[in-house]
């Protein structure tokens, strides 16, 4: 058969079916189409729904927390080791004392005290002023070392998403702190006498005041889907490696039921960060971005964007395999349901668009090039070309680059630059592992 004759052929077609009706047709299609609906996801609205599976990972290691959690940690200990008190050096004697201190090359740490804690260390930097009796006023440099011991939390966030913390307030509880100040230069033995006194102040004081003070916060996929939330669900910490894996899940119901993707606690030599998601997401978060019309459910019959359109899509499974290094092939099967135009004939079909997520000079790329029509209820009506760039093809790409985008990591003053080193499937996930480093917000 010509290929001149297809059309013609698929005209005459439409013709015998438009003179006897869409009776049979019709009905079929509308029953197909409203049980592919059927097993589309919903949101779920009670967000303390228990024990649900881990979809996002956040992988770091203990030295890119440090540069991470640097600035937030020197603001609170500044604030700790700013005191004014009078202190009892007995024969009815005090000493009034006012001080003022940072801490200079801080290390975060794990530390094996309780199962997430990390040892927060650093040199003490500052000045105390003190009231001495028959002496007067005299001042002095504030030396020595602070350590901290206190434990990870995962929590959520006051606008959504997770929130990873360092809880100073267990600290007193944890009891494996310790402040050694150093005060020299003072009159007679007043610098052994006040010493353990001055860091007995300043460790009391430390601890009294301390909160749990956020290190960053981690977002999700900015998808645009209302009411789509970010629930942190899962922390673990490694300190054999040095990492701290945060496990993120959503209230996508279509979700709830899946296994958890498993943590990430490896990294390698020149990795300090890795996020990860749950393949399946994609198809829940098309499926969710069409219902809440974020993007285009309806379509002309020949694939472009149309309210009120004849043709409407379903999603029918997105599948990740692995591939060369640096790279995953991916395919979107999806299905189009032609109610017609005008009252004209109804018919399906399926499809398939395949491509890659791949890591190019370290930047993720995400490509669906290569549709397919797979099965068709009356060959030749839809073609392949029509239909490779639509809305919810283009919408899957960005759930994919989304979900691993450093971007939803947020840190207090900075942001991440990250370049991609891996990218494989793992545990159920895929995981994009790079290299992350703090840079000023306001850089180019």
């Amino acid at each position: 058969m010509t290929p001149s004759r297809v059309p013609l052929l698929a005209a005459s077609f439409l013709l015998i079916l438009g003179a006897t009706g869409c009776q049979t047709t019709c009905p079929q299609i509308q029953q197909s189409y409203t049980q592919a609906l059927a097993l589309e996801t919903e949101l779920d609205q009670n967000a303390d729904t228990p024990e649900r599976p881990v979809q996002f990972g956040l992988t770091m290691r203990a030295d890119l927390l440090n540069q991470v959690a640097n600035s937030a940690l020197q603001a609170a200990l500044k604030t700790g080791l700013s005191a004014v008190s009078n202190i009892d050096v007995g024969a009815g004697q005090t000493v009034g004392v006012q001080t003022a201190g940072d801490v200079l090359n801080l290390q975060i740490q794990p530390s094996d005290a309780c199962e997430h804690c990390f040892r927060i260390s650093g040199d003490l930097d500052g000045a105390v002023g003190l009231n001495i009796p028959l002496i007067g006023k005299k001042s002095t440099r504030l030396d020595g070392r602070l350590s901290l011991v206190a434990p990870i939390l995962l929590a959520q966030g006051k606008h959504g998403g997770g929130v990873l913390q360092i809880d100073l307030a267990s600290a007193a509880r944890i009891g494996k702190s310790s402040l050694s100040a150093r005060l020299d230069n003072l009159p007679g033995s007043w610098s052994r006498v006040l010493q353990s006194k001055v860091s007995t102040l300043l460790l009391d004081k430390l601890l009294k005041d301390a909160r749990p003070i956020d290190l960053l916060s981690f977002d999700g996929p900015s998808l645009g889907i209302p009411g789509m939330e970010i629930l942190p669900t899962r922390l673990v910490t490694d300190a054999n490696s040095g990492t701290i894996y945060a496990g993120f899940s959503t209230n996508i119901k279509g979700l709830q039921n899946a296994e958890s993707i498993e943590a990430v606690t490896a990294l390698g030599d020149d990795q300090n960060l890795a996020l990860s998601f749950n393949p399946n997401l994609v198809v829940h978060a098309l499926a969710l971005m069409m219902k809440k019309d974020v993007i285009p459910r309806q379509y002309s019959s020949d694939g472009r964007p149309l309210r009120g359109g004849p043709a409407h899509a379903t999603i029918s499974a997105v599948n990740f395999s692995k591939g060369r290094v640096g790279e995953l092939p991916v395919a979107v099967d999806f299905r189009i349901f032609n109610f017609g135009e005008e009252q004209s004939v109804c018919y399906q079909f399926a499809g398939s668009a395949g491509g890659r997520i791949a890591l190019r000079a370290q930047t993720l790329e995400v490509s669906l090039t290569d549709v397919d029509i797979t099965e068709a209820s009356i060959p030749g009506l839809a073609t392949a070309v029509q239909w490779a760039q639509a809305e919810f093809l283009q919408g899957s790409k960005t759930i994919i680059r989304e979900s691993l985008s450093p971007k939803n990591i947020t840190i207090p003053g900075a942001k991440l630059a990250f370049q991609g080193l891996g990218l494989e499937l793992e545990g159920g996930a895929v995981v994009l592992r790079g290299i992350s480093l703090p840079v000023e917000s306001d850089s180019k």
